[in-house]
């Protein structure tokens, strides 16, 4: 399909893509409708039936009808990459999804509108003109602002009070960041100054890189501190919306998780500990180390 839409041969990975693609409409496919290849040819060996056509008929069935779908789902997909407002339309489905899900525990409710919400929110972006040919410095700095607001909210709460110092740090440094792409469109005439600017900016990156080491061992606040690391360079080198769109997608990110563990309440959620190494695993990377 891409091949005959004129995309070139060497793009590789929009090439082996449909392979990922299709491993995981199948897998999705087995799941909405509750069966597998395993599990049907098990029955169709224990088929009563003894002709052996209606037999090879019924698998046919199941082939056929397997095919089929993962190539509409495939072919949906895939048609995003050429028009944008496929992908508009998919990321409205996928907001649906989990909101069609009845679920006991009654803290999921207000995770299910909020995965609505950033889906709504991103199926706008696709409909944006390319990154690049309208730079928005003011939307560059919104998204630092308002990111440096979450982050200073997230630290407030009484579960993440291990690491309040922590993100009162990387809320600072996000609103830093709004300030220096404010001042970096103001005095784009002042070379000295804008050097300086630009300076600040590529630091960031090693500041970005060193920042997670100083997270507690827990899998939230970990994975909160990584996106504030990698949101922190990402803002200043933006040149448009995209800084906001990653902000969306890391709260729609952490939406899917919190949906994952849907048993859970919240403070359970955001206390899961990270796993910790016994003697017997230490041994065995010692012992691989040694081979290596």
């Amino acid at each position: 399909l891409l091949l005959l839409c004129g995309l070139p041969f060497m793009h590789t990975l929009y090439l082996t893509l449909p392979i990922y693609l299709a491993c995981v409409c199948y897998n999705t496919v087995g799941d909405l409708f509750r069966c597998n290849l395993e599990n049907f040819v098990i029955s169709w060996h224990s088929t009563h039936c003894s002709e052996t056509i209606t037999k090879w008929f019924l698998l046919c069935v199941y082939w056929l009808f397997l095919a089929v779908s993962i190539g509409v789902i495939l072919s949906i997909i895939v048609s995003a990459f050429i028009c944008r407002p496929i992908l508009s339309v998919e990321f409205l489905v996928l907001g649906l999804i989990p909101v069609s899900r009845r679920e006991e525990n009654h803290d999921v409710v207000k995770w299910k509108r909020m995965w609505f919400i950033c889906c709504l929110a991103i199926a706008i972006y696709p409909q944006f003109p390319v990154v690049g040919q309208t730079p928005l410095p003011t939307v560059c700095a919104l998204s630092s602002f308002f990111t440096s607001l979450l982050i200073f909210w997230i630290s407030a709460s009484p579960v993440l009070s291990s690491a309040k110092v922590l993100f009162r740090c990387h809320s600072a440094l996000h609103l830093l960041a709004a300030v220096v792409v404010i001042l970096v469109d103001t005095f784009r005439d002042y070379k000295l100054l804008l050097m300086l600017l630009r300076l600040i900016c590529w630091l960031s990156i090693p500041v970005a890189a060193v920042l997670p080491l100083f997270s507690p061992r827990s899998i939230i606040i970990r994975l909160i501190c990584w996106f504030s690391s990698l949101m922190l360079p990402y803002a200043l080198l933006s040149l448009s919306y995209e800084s906001s769109f990653v902000l969306f997608l890391f709260i729609l990110l952490i939406t899917y998780v919190r949906l994952e563990f849907g048993h859970m309440n919240d403070d359970e959620f955001l206390t899961i500990p990270l796993p910790k190494r016994d003697n017997e695993t230490k041994l065995l990377a010692e012992e691989g180390a040694y081979l290596c």
